[in-house]
Order: C-alpha cells, then sequence, then structure tokens
C-alpha cells in the first residue's frame, strides 16, 4: 500500500529534501505551510495546503486521509523565542496539541516529530557525544518548547496509542537553506564571505556544535520511518563537532577568501558543547554519515553560484 503522508512544514529547508526522498520512495505527498518554497517552484505530484496549523479548516483537509504525519513546524527560531518566552511556550505546545488532537479525530496511524538536536539537552555535563538517555534541561524558551512537543506527543501515544518517532537533529547544512535568513550559520558565513561582509560570531567563538549534510540527515529520518514507529527518541548527527572559528577557517580555506569577524557578546540561550551520540540509530538502522563536512562544503557552494547566476 503506498504511504499516504503529510509533511506540516514541508516546504522548509528540511522539509523540501525530506520530500524529494518520500517522492522517490513512491509516498502519496501532502505539504501544509504557510509559504511557498523559496528556490523552486512545487513539486508535481504533491497537493499543497497553504496555511498554519490554527486554521482548522485547513488542517482537516491536510489530514484526511493520510495515514503518517510528520510534524516539522516552529513558531519561531531558537534566539527569536526570548522575545517572548510565554507566548513561544504557550503558543508553541498548544498549536501542536491542536494538530494531534485533529491527527486523533482523522485517525492518523502514526507520528514523527522533529525536534532538536541541541536546544532540548541544554548545556551537556561533558564534551562526550550526548546520548538520548541524558537528562534534559534546556536554557532556552525553543528548547523547552520541543522537550514539551515530546512529552506531549508521548502522552497521546499513551492516552490513544498512537505510534510514533521523534528525531532531534544537529544542525543540517547544504543546498536550499536560506543564506539571507537568520539561522543556519555555513550557509549564511559563506554568503557574507563571498560578498565581502563581516560575519557575525557570537562569544568567543570556540562554541562547539554538532553539523550534518542535509542529505545525511534525510537518509537517516528514512531509515528510521522505514524501520517503523517504536515510539523512540532518536539523535541524527555527524558525531563529529566544529567551533564557529573552525568552520569559518574551513570555509576561508573552500572559498579562498579571508573572512572579517565582528565579535558580539554571546547569547544567555546558546550552549558551550553540543555533539549528538549516534550509536541508538545505528544499532536501530544501521544508517552512518555517508558525507564529510569538507564534501558538504564544496556541494553547498555548487548550489550556492548556481542559484547567484
Amino acid at each position: 500500500m503506498t504511504p499516504k503522508i503529510l509533511l506540516i512544514g514541508g516546504n522548509g529547508f528540511i522539509g523540501s529534501h525530506l520530500a524529494d526522498a518520500l517522492l522517490a520512495c513512491g509516498a502519496s505527498l501532502r505539504i501544509l505551510d504557510v509559504q511557498a518554497e523559496r528556490f523552486r517552484p512545487p513539486l508535481p505530484g504533491v497537493q499543497y495546503f497553504s496555511g498554519d496549523c490554527t486554521n482548522s479548516a485547513t488542517l482537516r483537509a491536510a489530514l484526511a486521509g493520510c495515514d503518517t504525519l510528520v510534524y516539522l513546524a516552529h513558531n519561531t527560531l531558537p534566539l527569536a523565542s526570548f522575545l517572548n518566552l510565554d507566548r513561544e511556550v504557550r503558543q508553541g505546545l498548544e498549536v501542536f496539541a491542536g494538530v494531534l488532537e485533529m491527527a486523533v479525530q482523522e485517525q492518523v496511524e502514526r507520528v514523527m516529530l522533529f525536534s532538536s538536536g541541541g536546544a532540548v539537552y541544554g548545556e551537556p555535563p561533558s564534551a562526550a557525544p550526548v546520548e538520548e538517555t541524558i537528562a534534559c534541561r534546556p536554557v532556552s524558551p525553543y528548547g523547552l518548547v520541543k522537550l514539551m512537543m515530546e512529552g506531549y506527543l508521548h502522552m497521546v501515544h499513551h492516552l490513544h496509542g498512537l505510534p510514533y518517532l521523534v528525531v532531534r537533529p544537529s544542525n543540517p547544512f547544504g543546498p536550499r537553506q536560506n543564506f539571507l535568513g537568520h539561522q543556519g550559520a555555513i550557509p549564511i558565513f559563506m554568503h557574507r564571505l563571498l560578498t565581502g561582509q563581516p560575519i557575525s560570531v557570537w562569544g568567543d567563538g570556540q562554541a562547539v556544535k554538532d553539523y550534518i549534510y542535509i542529505t545525511d540527515l534525510i537518509g537517516a529520518v528514512v531509515s528510521l520511518l522505514e524501520a517503523g514507529f517504536d515510539n523512540q527518541i532518536y539523535n541524527i548527527g555527524s558525531g563529529l563537532g566544529r567551533s564557529v572559528v573552525e568552520i569559518v577557517a574551513a570555509l576561508e580555506q573552500e572559498l579562498s577568501r579571508k573572512a572579517r569577524l565582528e565579535y558580539r557578546p554571546a547569547h544567555a540561550g546558546d550552549v558551550a558543547h553540543s555533539v549528538l551520540a549516534m550509536g541508538k540509530l545505528t544499532a536501530r538502522t544501521g544508517w552512518t554519515p555517508q558525507t564529510s563536512f569538507e564534501d558538504g562544503l564544496r556541494k553547498t557552494k555548487q548550489w550556492y553560484d548556481q542559484v547567484e547566476k
């Protein structure tokens, strides 16, 4: 039977690549999003719904007849979540709760939630890769909401028997990531280097995070979808950490440009070290990253050159 899948937030960076992979697997695909894809026209064979999850009529129409829901949406960005803590926590969870309630009503058979591979954990106790079993202590409203969404999904599973998967991705990068936006250090840094603009570095530039090329992330997600919904949480990352200054140095080498850095005070909600352990995912699916960081930079640059022609 052909799976009927709804991607909420499917026109974003991650969602657009997941849509490609699911279509290649033969899925019947719907996308609900507040905006169209930024870098390409609508995909043939996809049924699009324009609007947000608070419009019950649009949401119900998008969910009707679907067996799988993949939830990629979030109402704000990590740093912007500090602007109104109460609204971020309240609206983020309320919207997701409403989606799950309607999914149960429409007899959706399974749900995958995209959470956060960094913000939910907060500052880990050591520099070792973080496993899913570690206590989560988020230090940002964004991370707190994501953790609450995970808990709410588990509660709905307990009450209604709805199978689920939660994925906690690290920091994906690659083609179709908005280099003019406010999230995604690598394409933003790349664009600013190539256009002679300064790069803003928050803190001392030594904060270490886990970066994964987008097709590796999508490969891991597809491997989990194929393995089945076991009501578990899975990290998805490269398992390797890189600091901001190391990323800038790698971009300088790849682009043969010298960066001009502007250091700014660190954000209260940022963490000093965040690298994900991959053992649980690999044991379940056999998946491992296939793209080196350097190859990912080259592929991202190739795409950037095509867009900027």
